[in-house]
């Protein structure tokens, strides 16, 4: 009897640490929010600071509450949490020593609570300059289209392909979304995104890379995946006007180089 009472003081006790912690990570999630840039970096670990700097979080912060609001709550879930915020949601996860402080964090791309395929369209028509829509899942099912067949230059879209791209490599081998690639000087690019000023050699996943390609529209992010994918491997089954695959760096170059040719160039990259 005093077997059985003893295993169930330790199960109780178990579930209770267990509870304890779940608080503890959602309380953190919210405070990475909520606190005072002077105060934020004393939610984190010493190590993760010798990885990843209080700028570099600092700016993740401040993408995220720009985009989406103040927080409101963290909902565990499968795979980490849930952030609610005013405007959207954003899945998370965490992991904190015994001390507390934070030694592991990811968030993932958010969505806006109000988002549909209407509103984004009609937000597009009202911008200046003529606009061509085509969204098409697969190369299959029609999504989305408006004056569709109008050739113009995609712009960063081309971001979405380097995605597939990247989907199909991990399906299809033995690559995984936690590989890690670190930054280069040959990929450093231009902004838009927050890459191009992180230390060279700093380690990020694929997922890291993606993520911040597509939310931010990354572009030194863009370049390390375009380095990773393989420059054929992006060219097969495009057109030939969207040959050869520029990197954005190449991009760049080509736009301000002295040379009256080489920015000639960019006509047929577009």
């Amino acid at each position: 009897m005093k077997v059985n009472l003893v295993i169930l003081i330790l199960v109780l006790l178990l579930f209770i640490s267990l509870g304890v912690q779940a608080a503890s990570e959602a309380e953190v999630l919210k405070d990475i929010f909520r606190k005072e840039s002077a105060s934020l970096e004393s939610l984190f670990a010493d190590s993760f600071l010798e990885q990843v700097s209080l700028t570099q979080i600092e700016a993740i912060v401040n993408q995220y509450g720009s985009a989406l609001g103040a927080v409101q709550a963290a909902e565990k879930t499968e795979n980490g949490y849930s952030l609610q915020f005013e405007k959207g949601t954003a899945p998370a996860q965490i992991t904190l020593n015994e001390e507390g402080k934070i030694i592991g964090l990811w968030f993932g791309n958010y969505s806006l609570a109000e988002d549909n395929l209407d509103t984004i369209l009609a937000e597009l028509k009202e911008l200046p300059g003529e606009l061509s829509v085509s969204v098409i899942k697969n190369n299959q099912v029609k999504v989305l289209s408006y004056n569709e067949q109008k050739l113009m230059a995609v712009g960063s879209t081309f971001k979405l392909h380097v995605l597939k791209k990247l989907y199909e490599e991990i399906e299809d081998s033995d690559k995984s979304w936690s590989d890690i690639v670190e930054l280069g000087a040959e990929n450093r690019s231009l902004p838009s995104g927050i890459l191009q000023s992180w230390s060279l050699g700093t380690p990020l996943t694929l997922r890291s890379l993606s993520n911040l390609m597509i939310s931010q529209s990354d572009n030194t992010a863009t370049d390390h995946l375009i380095d990773f994918l393989g420059r054929e491997n992006l060219e097969d089954g495009l057109k030939d006007i969207n040959i050869p695959f520029l990197k954005t760096r190449e991009f760049f170059m080509l736009k301000f180089s002295d040379d009256d040719q080489l920015r000639d160039c960019l006509l047929y990259t577009s």
